[in-house]
């Protein structure tokens, strides 16, 4: 193999294809757009409608509105974060809000999540670092503008030994400079993607490196009585931490923001289950969904265990789907269900009338078509 010959062919300049200078000149267009007819408020009252109860959301879409003003303003672009909290306590309900959001606002953005729990060192089975840009590398996309977020990044961050008593996370965080920090990566077929214009956000529950404590004043708790005696809280995510933990303060250092979620206070937890009701009424096409005051009480007490607040959307899922089934055997014909949650077991159920609309033909729509070309 000639190395001096293929360390020319990388240093020689590349020109963009005419698909990624499409892509950059589209994009580029629709951030202008978006800044154009939305205020920081606005989109900080969408995202909150779906990420409940925690405060900290505001500096994350802070950091996500000061990123999209860099792409545009051609700014450097350094606004990676971790972001740290409980399990079920809305990290990933951030992201899914975040890319539901932006791909109807800029659809050319991208916004995924890749979990980085399947990358190993070399000689391991798994992906390597680069398979972090494989959506980029799949499209010809050379010079990206999006949010990727790191998934299960906490797990990469501390020490795993391989039977030699090598740090095999270590090499994986190594992998992973070149792409957090900003520079080309190359990519099967000699394609190279520069990571420049992206932002990483690196999300985990930390607790490894997070250190319960009792009756801290100032942070908001859920405790399995709900009494501020019993409050559990986690002190909030630090450097220092981490790299304590066993985390490369070369890696550490390429995220200068660090934003900590905590556990979700009664009020917010009676918000979640609010919501959850209302989605589990609409998925289920339901006329009325009442839950009473024990059940109320359980789905609660759910919202501290170790799956956070997703055990009360299952939860309740679970009691629905059970219920709807026997009354779906029983019933005289389709309708419209209305239900009673009065305990976990014990599910009163009452079918009403349901009326649809029936659903127009390929004929009726081409005909309406006609007559609008015809006005």
């Amino acid at each position: 193999m000639d190395i001096n010959k293929d360390f020319k062919k990388v240093q020689e300049p590349r020109v963009l294809t005419l698909a990624s200078m499409e892509y950059e000149t589209t994009v580029k267009n629709e951030i202008y757009e978006w800044f154009q007819r939305t205020p920081f408020s606005e989109f900080y009252n969408e995202i909150s409608k779906r990420v409940i109860g925690q405060d900290s959301l505001k500096l994350v879409l802070a950091n996500v509105y000061n990123y999209l003003s860099g792409v545009l303003n051609g700014t450097p672009i350094k606004n990676n974060m971790l972001l740290s909290a409980p399990s079920g306590c809305g990290k990933t309900e951030t992201y899914r809000a975040l890319k539901d959001y932006f791909s109807k606002q800029i659809p050319s953005m991208y916004v995924y999540i890749y979990d980085v729990s399947a990358i190993t060192s070399n000689g391991f089975k798994g992906q390597d670092a680069n398979s972090i840009l494989i959506p980029f590398f799949q499209e010809g996309i050379e010079n990206p503008v999006g949010i990727v977020f790191l998934d299960e990044f906490d797990k990469k961050m501390v020490p795993v030994f391989s039977g030699t008593g090598e740090n095999v996370n270590r090499e994986v965080q190594s992998g992973m400079l070149t792409i957090i920090e900003g520079g080309e990566v190359r990519g099967p077929k000699g394609l190279m993607v520069n990571t420049d214009k992206l932002m990483f956000v690196g999300l985990g529950s930390f607790d490894l490196y997070r250190e319960s404590c009792n009756n801290k004043p100032n942070q908001i708790g859920l405790g399995s009585e709900w009494s501020d005696k019993n409050k559990e809280h986690y002190k909030p995510l630090t450097r220092d931490d981490m790299v304590d933990a066993g985390a490369s303060s070369e890696i550490i250092g390429r995220f200068p923001y660090i934003v900590n979620y905590e556990l979700l206070s009664e009020e917010s937890v009676e918000k979640v289950i609010k919501k959850c009701v209302n989605e589990a009424t609409e998925s289920f096409n339901l006329n009325k969904l009442v839950i009473e005051e024990p059940v109320l009480e359980k789905l609660k007490k759910s919202a501290n265990s170790k799956y956070g607040c997703r055990l009360i959307e299952a939860t309740l899922k679970e009691i629905i789907l059970k219920a709807y089934t026997e009354a779906m055997i029983n019933a005289p014909g389709y309708g419209k269900l209305s239900m009673k949650i009065k305990d976990i077991n014990d599910v009163k159920t009452k079918w009403g009338k349901a009326e649809f609309e029936r659903p127009i033909t390929f004929q009726e729509q081409l005909a309406r078509a006609v007559e609008e070309l015809e006005k």
